[in-house]
């Protein structure tokens, strides 16, 4: 070979190697693209639920105080509660374990 078809099989294989790097960036490119997606929509969630069940929730105030709690008890009773900035109870709604006698209070509490 001479020193001309050296230099254009030189300048060839250069070509291809740039094509060949661009290639694998692009494909690495995709292989991330395609992990994000997957991870992100494993993440998301894909339905909302009808109902949500729980023995007991609480409603918290920014610095964390319990303001509102919904609750059932171990002997079946059930109870709603209202509680001041101080943490008091202020307000009760509650059903007893047999179901017939219910209580709505007032709790007055000495500041």
């Amino acid at each position: 070979m001479d020193n001309h078809e050296l230099l254009a099989l030189q300048k060839r294989l250069d070509r291809l190697e740039a094509k060949n790097r661009l290639l694998s960036w692009a494909l690495l490119g995709l292989l991330v693209i395609g992990a994000l997606t997957f991870i992100l929509s494993a993440a998301a969630p894909s339905d909302v639920q009808d109902v949500v069940r729980a023995k007991s929730f609480e409603v918290i105030d920014v610095d964390g105080g319990k303001r509102a709690g919904i609750s059932t008890l171990s002997d079946g009773s059930t109870g709603l509660s209202f509680y001041d900035a101080s943490g008091n109870e202020r307000i009760a709604l509650g059903v007893l374990s047999d179901g017939r006698r219910g209580s709505l209070s007032t709790i007055l509490v000495r500041c």
